[in-house]
């Protein structure tokens, strides 16, 4: 997982990302979003690096994928800075956050995780009162010293020792990688050789790719298999909902 401020830069991040891709050692990129700067550093490693998911799909499928859109008429794009009526570009990166990827990926995904397992799960700041008091305060009391969460981490010294409360965040790790890299894993060879799989995907080169993860050997972009063995998953479900 690769991220551009914690290795100092773009440049570093793109010698990294030239060492991983040599390698063959599966990697994401990311960072923290909600500027220009920041969008335009992911797009251009984005733009830079070899699409790996354009050597397992069908080439129609391709070509299908890259056809141009066109949106609603007269609509216009919603800003990237979000808000352009709050005072300070911090604000608008947060109000950003807060309309996209806070709705759409982060809430999204706690809510089918937690109705999954029939538990109702509640969000305390994300509270109208705290959230229109957390968009007052200055920028000096949200980051301070590249510190993000600043009075919130100061607050927590109260009741928490500072090594915890100053820490950095730990995400909640799922052992994909070993899941794809098993042997003898009957769900992930039964959805490489599905009709669904032959339709979206060259066939022999998924055949490939588990091939070399279930050898043991560095490379072979789990990732990317995960992410396919995902969406097979996925269309098997739909398609099994649509004839049903």
């Amino acid at each position: 997982n690769l991220k551009i401020s914690k290795v100092g830069g773009l440049t570093k991040a793109r010698q990294i990302r030239d060492l991983c891709v040599s390698l063959g050692i599966a990697m994401t990129i990311e960072d923290t979003w909600g500027g220009d700067i920041t969008t335009a550093a992911i797009a251009h490693l984005a733009h830079s690096t070899p699409a790996e998911a354009g050597a397992v799909l069908r080439p129609e499928v391709v070509s299908a994928a890259a056809a141009p859109t066109r949106g609603a008429a007269g609509a216009a794009p919603e800003s990237w800075l979000g808000d352009e009526t709050a005072p300070h570009t911090l604000a608008r990166a947060l109000a950003y956050d807060l309309r996209t990827i806070l709705c759409d990926a982060l809430l999204m995904k706690a809510d089918k995780t937690t109705m999954r397992a029939s538990l109702e799960a509640r969000v305390p700041y994300l509270d109208r009162r705290l959230l229109d008091f957390a968009f007052r305060l200055p920028p000096g009391l949200k980051i301070r010293r590249l510190k993000g969460k600043y009075i919130l981490r100061t607050l927590a010294e109260r009741w928490l020792p500072k090594a915890i409360a100053w820490r950095r965040k730990h995400g909640f790790l799922v052992p994909w990688e070993e899941w794809v890299r098993r042997p003898g894993n009957p769900l992930i060879d039964d959805l490489i050789r599905s009709p669904q799989a032959a339709e979206v995907f060259d066939a022999a080169r998924l055949r490939g790719m588990r091939e070399q993860l279930c050898s043991g050997a560095r490379g072979g972009n789990p990732g990317l298999f995960f992410r396919v063995a995902v969406f097979l998953i996925w269309r098997r479900t739909l398609s099994f909902a649509v004839k049903n």
